[in-house]
C-alpha cells in the first residue's frame, strides 16, 4: 500500500491466522485483495466525517471439524480512512 491512496488503488495485504479449534493446518495463509472505493461521508457519535472507503476480499480456507474436508470461505470488508 502506498499513500496518499487514490481512488482505483488495488493492493493485498496478507496475514496468517491461528486455528485454535486443535484440528486442521494450524496457520493459515490469508490474503485481502484491497480496492479504494471512493469518498463517503461516515456518521459516527463524534459526528460526520469525509473518509475514504476501501474494500477488501478473501478467500480462507478453513476446516470446520475434524471429519469435514477443509473449504474455502469467501470474506468481504469495508475499512474507512478518515480524511486527517
Amino acid at each position: 500500500m502506498r499513500f496518499p491512496l487514490n481512488v482505483g488503488d488495488k493492493y493485498k495485504v496478507a496475514f496468517g491466522a491461528v486455528n485454535t479449534q486443535g484440528f486442521g493446518s494450524n496457520v493459515r495463509q490469508v490474503t485481502y485483495d484491497m480496492e479504494v472505493i471512493g469518498w463517503e461521508e461516515v456518521a459516527v457519535p463524534a459526528g460526520k466525517f469525509r473518509a475514504l472507503r476501501i474494500d477488501g476480499r478473501a478467500s480462507i480456507p478453513l476446516q470446520l471439524s475434524p471429519a469435514s474436508p477443509p473449504d474455502n470461505f469467501e470474506v468481504e470488508l469495508t475499512k474507512y480512512e478518515l480524511n486527517k
